[in-house]
């Protein structure tokens, strides 16, 4: 039997959300499909035009919680939320947020990786703030400080569904080992299941050098998604793809050169957004961040 989605997991975007949908995805009284993982179905129209059934039919285990999770609706905030209401408007959110400068930095050298960003960094910040990025692909990758707008973000999911159904979680909790058993309790608390439960923790989707230049074009540039798209599945295409990402990924890391004064410029361009959620969260993310400590 099909099931309706109750929980979601709405970004940002290189926030530790890969590793926390798979880590709950290990818990047994959680669905959260592999195969549309990051599917951003109620942001692309493409995707949702295949209506609703379509993401359903990827939930036909009976469990407690119904985990779909995309890191664009974060970004898209007003359509994700007004469709996610429409659909079901019962239901708990999650979000995940990290310190918005690195996060802009993580992002840039994740798509320098996957070959989808050709601008240096400082570059890429100006086409951004200078209007250049007008396509769904380039506003949902590329625009490394408009995804740290977090404040006004998560404004639209609170409004939609309250503050007693959105948890939010910090990158840097996330991924501390001393931390991590704590955090994933907490989450699981406010999803009402077993916090006992003890989570493999492998953090997935770090920002490093390809093993492999080739490899990395085969999957990113070549093509071969074309070709194998009307010979596969969704679910196959996606576990292959992930699989040959996650196996080409190296140990190192990848190193971008970035002027102090441009993070002078987006520390301050941040922080008064950073106050703003602060005061949303209910915690000094201006203190934890270190957002007054001088360059």
């Amino acid at each position: 039997m099909v099931q309706t989605i109750n929980t979601f997991l709405v970004g940002a975007q290189k926030a530790g959300t890969t590793s926390l949908y798979d880590w709950l995805g290990q818990h047994p009284e959680v669905l959260a499909p592999e195969e549309i993982k990051d599917y951003h179905f109620f942001t692309n129209e493409n995707f949702f035009k295949k209506g609703i059934k379509h993401l359903e039919s990827f939930y036909k285990k009976e469990t407690p919680i119904k985990l779909h999770g995309a890191v664009n609706y974060m970004y898209f905030h007003q359509t994700a939320s007004q469709r996610i209401y429409k659909y079901n408007n019962d239901i708990r959110i999650i979000v995940c947020l990290r310190n918005p400068v690195n996060r802009a930095v993580s992002a840039y050298n994740y798509f320098k990786r996957t070959l989808r960003e050709e601008k240096t960094f400082e570059q890429a910040i100006n086409a951004e703030l200078n209007g250049e990025l007008t396509t769904f692909v380039q506003q949902s990758n590329n625009t490394y400080v408009q995804h740290g707008y977090y404040a006004r973000q998560v404004q639209s999911f609170l409004k939609k569904f309250g503050k007693k159904n959105c948890h939010f979680v910090l990158f840097e909790e996330l991924i501390d080992t001393r931390m991590q058993q704590e955090v994933m309790q907490q989450v699981c608390q406010f999803l009402g299941i077993d916090d006992d439960f003890q989570f493999s923790f492998v953090h997935l989707n770090a920002s490093a050098q390809p093993r492999s230049k080739t490899i990395n074009f085969i999957i990113r540039k070549s093509g071969l998604t074309k070709v194998l798209k009307p010979l596969l599945p969704l679910r196959y295409r996606k576990k292959l793809g992930k699989t040959l990402e996650q196996k080409n990924i190296g140990e190192k890391k990848i190193n971008t050169t970035i002027e102090k004064d441009t993070i002078k410029s987006l520390k301050e361009k941040f922080l008064p957004r950073v106050e703003a959620l602060s005061d949303v969260v209910g915690r000094d993310l201006v203190k934890f961040w270190n957002f007054r400590n001088k360059i």
